[in-house]
């Protein structure tokens, strides 16, 4: 059948494993390939993967991956991919650096066919011409795609936010989303990670004063845990070490990789001197010391929960520690996060996170942030209730829906064009279900009955979000 096809492969209706594609008569185009990390209840389960078999059907031709930016949720699968389908990825400096690690971890970074791309670059790919546009996220070099397609145009946000002046990297680029709106959006495929709060998202400078009052006060030593991809917040604490002359450390596999990288890259400016080997750590005076550390989700095997547990082979806690998490806890994480708290206090440390301290600001926009995207249809990276939230502030918006040329409304499928200022969005479902344009222009394989677009409890302007 002719048209373009939706595909969702993973990151709609959860929170992790991004990757999606679009079809064009056989020819696919896959963008990202993340992995999650398994919840408790994955009981014997390493790592949560997308589900790629729809791409090894022998009449589908994948013609490269795209990847918008660093973090393990959007990179993270693309090693077990790469073994079932070896194709060209495309992805920006820094992506692309903290790709090859793994990439090598798997022994297939020779054979990888790894393509450099800048942001403003335009790339054809068959029917599909891929545009980069600067976005501002908690990792730099990070980008939304604007696919121009044989029936209109495709915008992926990617994760984003709003921060007009950030310390470090690009911010958004509201000029260049401005003029897509303007030349039409055919499906807008947006974050909605952070639908349920209200307000703007903040900015990384917003850290400064929290930061400044802990590096002031400790008395002995300051243990930060954050993401290992989120290059921005390193930034901020290694210029935090500088200021308040301490040495710094870095604990976990992962961040010890992704600090080397960027390092390498010019994305990390590290004065020499600097860092200290963790195995010499224990030379340093305690109040001369910061450790940076990943584990923030409180995974049982990450340095984090094994440092609070005593439990690590070279650094645990000590009694008058002050430990920093610097995250917000992902949606089912926690109970983790929380025994990993629960077993720092038990030890005598001092603890920083997010319900007891501002020491973290986030890399999604808010609602606030939300309401300035283009004219769209859908959402990604998200669960199902941040979908619906969406799709409420999308009809929130005032703006009218009007039928597209050829659909009927009474069909329960019908298009929906929202003005500039807005966006729609198509409620609830599962990875790898099902939606069509009203011409059948673009519609996922069909497993699961279509999601029609329309306001969550099918009112054309709801007075209160879902669930108030």
């Amino acid at each position: 059948m002719s048209g373009l096809r939706y595909l969702p492969l993973g990151g709609l209706g959860e929170v992790g494993i991004n990757m999606w594609a679009l079809e064009w008569e056989d020819q696919v185009l896959v963008v990202d390939a993340g992995l999650m990390f398994p919840q408790e209840d994955m009981l014997g389960i390493d790592l949560v993967l997308p589900d790629i078999s729809y791409l090894l059907e022998k009449r589908r031709k994948v013609l490269g991956i795209f990847l918008s930016h660093g973090h393990e949720d959007h990179i993270g699968g693309l090693p077990y991919a790469l073994k079932k389908i070896n194709v060209p990825v495309y992805g920006t400096r820094l992506t692309l650096g903290l790709v090859k690690p793994k990439l090598k971890e798997h022994r297939i970074l020779r054979e990888a066919d790894l393509r450099e791309v800048r942001v403003g670059d335009t790339v054809q790919l068959g029917p599909f011409r891929v545009e980069t546009v600067a976005v501002c996220h908690s990792i730099p070099d990070a980008v939304a795609l604007a696919i121009q397609t044989p029936v209109g145009r495709v915008v992926y946000t990617s994760d984003f936010k709003l921060d007009p002046d950030p310390p470090d990297g690009h911010p958004t680029d509201m000029e260049r989303f401005r003029r897509l709106g303007d030349e039409g959006v055919r499906l807008l495929l947006s974050d909605s990670t952070n639908a349920e709060r209200s307000g703007r998202s903040g900015s990384e400078r917003d850290l400064h004063r929290p930061f400044e009052r802990i590096f002031g006060e400790a008395p002995g030593r300051i243990v930060v845990a954050n993401f290992a991809s989120n290059i921005h917040r390193i930034q901020h604490l290694v210029r935090m070490a500088v200021q308040f002359d301490r040495k710094v450390a870095v604990v976990g596999r992962s961040l010890q990789t992704n600090f080397k990288t960027a390092r390498e890259l010019g994305f990390l400016k590290v004065p020499e001197g600097l860092t200290v080997q963790l195995e010499n750590a224990d030379k340093v005076a305690p109040s001369k010391l910061l450790l940076l550390t990943a584990g923030s989700q409180g995974e049982p095997m990450s340095a984090l929960a094994r440092f609070a547990a005593q439990r690590h082979p070279l650094v645990n806690v000590l009694k008058g520690d002050w430990v920093v998490i610097s995250a917000r806890p992902i949606p089912g994480n926690e109970r983790m996060v929380h025994q990993t708290v629960n077993n720092l206090y038990r030890h005598g440390a001092h603890v920083f996170y997010s319900e007891v301290g501002h020491v973290h600001v986030t890399g999604h926009a808010q609602r606030d942030e939300s309401r300035a995207r283009p004219a769209s249809n859908r959402i990604a990276s998200s669960w199902s209730r941040m979908a619906r939230l969406s799709s409420w502030m999308a009809s929130r918006c005032g703006a009218a829906r009007r039928s597209t040329p050829g659909s009927s409304s009474s069909t329960g499928s019908e298009s929906a064009t929202w003005s500039r200022s807005c966006f729609a969005i198509a409620g609830t479902w599962p990875r790898m279900g099902s939606w069509s344009s009203p011409s059948s222009s673009i519609a996922t394989p069909v497993r699961f009955a279509p999601v029609p677009i329309s306001s969550p409890e099918g009112s054309s302007s709801p007075s209160s979000p879902p669930g108030s």
